[in-house]
């Protein structure tokens, strides 16, 4: 999650099949673009952008939906259209499951911060640690900030 003033976002790249692609598949990269005072998490927005993904993943013909070199094929403006409007039925569709995840959140964010045990959260792939509540700040002697 990036946030730049008014604004925050957060990205997610995928990949989706093309005969017109180099290896057979175009990467993507689909944005969230929200008000800086959103309550939307990095976890959330992440599920958010996936389910797209995923959609667009498994879309039959999805890639005729963009241009593409030889500038000669043109975009089909059907499949942008079936596209475009998943984007605006997906978002209408789960804003109820939205706030109830926003809840979800603060209250693991409450328990989070008040448990008494030391808690890391690592990124399974990475192995960074991307979150530390304050016993674990207080076992490692070190802060966030």
């Amino acid at each position: 999650m990036h946030i730049f003033g008014e604004y925050k976002t957060a990205n997610l790249f995928f990949k989706l099949m093309s005969p017109f692609a180099r290896g057979g598949y175009e990467s993507f990269l689909l944005s969230l673009v929200t008000e800086s005072t959103t309550n939307l998490t990095l976890i959330l927005s992440n599920e958010l952008l996936a389910g797209c993904a995923q959609y667009i993943i498994k879309l039959d013909d999805a890639y005729k939906a963009f241009d593409h070199e030889p500038k000669d094929f043109k975009a089909d403006p059907n499949k942008l259209l079936e596209i475009r409007s998943f984007f605006y039925s997906y978002f209408e569709s789960i804003k109820p499951a939205i706030k109830t995840l926003v809840m979800a959140e603060h209250r693991y964010q409450a328990l989070f911060k008040a448990a008494r045990d030391a808690i890391f959260i690592m990124n399974r792939d990475t192995g960074i640690i991307v979150d530390a509540n304050t016993e674990a700040e207080k076992l490692v002697e070190k802060s966030k900030g």
